[in-house]
């Protein structure tokens, strides 16, 4: 998926990445929690972050790695 327009992130939406659910953030801070999280950047795109931390060491993530997101 390419960049969001401002429109479309209006939206809610379900992600998954592997076996976990993310909920949707609006800012890095809200989760304060070291699980795996999503928001959409300030490019207008899916980031899926930790916490304090480096999620693709704790989770394995790689560039190429299929994440589901589905508009609800």
């Amino acid at each position: 998926m390419d960049e969001l327009s401002p429109e479309f992130t209006r939206k809610k939406f379900k992600v998954v990445y592997k076996d976990h659910k993310l909920d949707l953030a609006n800012y890095y801070a809200e989760t304060q929690d070291p699980e795996l999280s999503v928001l959409i950047n300030s490019s207008g795109l899916f980031e899926l972050f930790t916490y304090h931390g480096k999620a693709s060491e704790k989770y394995g993530i790689k560039i190429g790695d299929k994440v589901r997101i589905t508009v609800i």
